[in-house]
């Protein structure tokens, strides 16, 4: 166990209780800090669904291992699953009543359909894509698809006043998925998409192979590329247009349009 523990924490010393921040984080178990049962909550949550190694041209081979480094020290808590479905099963079982200020769901998203009639969609299963594992505008107004209704769940972890962030490529090219996803979440927070491809080449490391998902990776920097994005505010149905989002490592957001 120890030699478990100590790879998970590289760079830490036995000696710092909480990461030297007691404040915000508690050890119950003597195993990991958190911000769990016993402490102030953690307030954001990082979703990762994993990549298949052909995917993306190759280029998700290189993040065939994600490892989270440093993600609680700064408040946030982060974790992998196979797909939005696994990703909302691990939230019931982790988090159950459990709120946070930010969510952030990472995966691939793609388009569909024709130039008259093109689509954006969110793929909720990167090593299973077929058309019954796409999110789109039509299975989040039809309801009684799987995977939306999973990721609409997951959605029901956020506060109100809070931000779901989808750094997921060209959900912003299409605003009937943005006026069905403000309608099935009931326009209670703030949400981000991206309309181009979001940033994430900052995530390989020096391991062929594995990404690492660390703060100064992740956090304070554009994850948009030149087309920008789209912000649909809580309570609005019209989108603000942004060509800048931001994700602080302290949790806040900031865009600029």
């Amino acid at each position: 166990m120890w030699i478990l523990l100590a790879e998970k924490f590289k760079g830490r010393s036995p000696y710092e209780y909480c990461f030297n921040n007691p404040i915000n984080l508690v050890d119950p178990t003597g195993m990991s800090p958190t911000g769990g049962p016993g402490g102030p909550p953690v307030k954001n949550l990082y979703i990762v669904l994993d990549y298949h190694k052909t995917g993306d041209d190759g280029n998700d081979a290189k993040r065939d291992i994600i490892r989270f480094e440093g993600m609680e020290e700064k408040g946030w808590t982060a974790f992998r699953a196979n797909s939005v479905r696994e990703a909302n099963a691990i939230m019931a079982s982790k988090y159950n009543d459990q709120k946070f200020d930010n969510i952030v769901i990472e995966t691939h998203g793609s388009t569909g359909g024709s130039i008259e009639n093109t689509y954006s969609a969110l793929q909720s299963d990167n090593n299973n894509i077929n058309s019954s594992t796409r999110i789109t505008y039509k299975t989040l107004s039809a309801g009684g698809h799987t995977s939306t209704e999973a990721l609409i769940s997951i959605t029901n972890y956020l506060n109100e006043d809070g931000n779901l962030i989808f750094n997921s490529c060209n959900l912003g090219m299409d605003s009937r998925f943005m006026d069905e996803m403000g309608k099935a979440t009931g326009n209670k927070f703030n949400i981000y998409y991206p309309y181009g491809k979001s940033q994430q080449q900052w995530l390989q490391s020096d391991t062929e192979g594995t990404a690492i998902y660390s703060p100064i990776k992740l956090f304070n920097r554009n994850i948009l590329d030149k087309n920008g994005g789209y912000l649909s505010p809580k309570g609005e149905s019209e989108y603000k247009k942004i060509n800048s989002l931001k994700i602080n490592s302290d949790g806040g957001v900031q865009c600029e349009d």
